[in-house]
């Protein structure tokens, strides 16, 4: 379970990825905040080993509260690991998917969080 909340304990946004059986869903491996203090990032493994490939990587911005996951951005996320920089950028890997052949070669990439909200509210 994922809770972020505020210097005075309340709640501004919270999720649970685990599963009714409590033996599949997904574990948080690596979370930090951006170095503005804008963004909450996290990356999940699946429990379960369901697409071990697969190492999702969500982030929270603290002025709408929303979760978002960065595969919907840039393809799916292969590596768990990722690094933050000034003042919201985020450094990891993944790979696109190639229609017809699966999970294409995996490349790092580099992408400001708040670039990606900027581009969302502009759709």
């Amino acid at each position: 379970m994922v809770v972020i909340k505020t210097k005075k304990g309340k709640t501004i946004c919270s999720k649970s990825y685990g599963s009714e059986d409590g033996e599949h869903g997904y574990s948080v491996v690596h979370a930090a905040w951006t170095p503005n203090s804008f963004f909450f990032v996290y990356s999940l493994a699946s429990s379960g080993g369901h697409q071990p490939w697969h190492t999702p990587i969500y982030y929270v911005s603290v002025r709408d509260s929303k979760i978002r996951n960065l595969d919907d951005y840039i393809g799916a996320v292969t590596q768990s690991e990722f690094e933050l920089s000034e003042p919201d950028t985020i450094k990891a890997v993944g790979a696109s998917w190639v229609l017809g052949k699966g999970l294409g070669e995996e490349s790092p990439f580099e992408v400001s969080l708040s670039e990606l909200v900027a581009h969302e509210k502009k759709k």
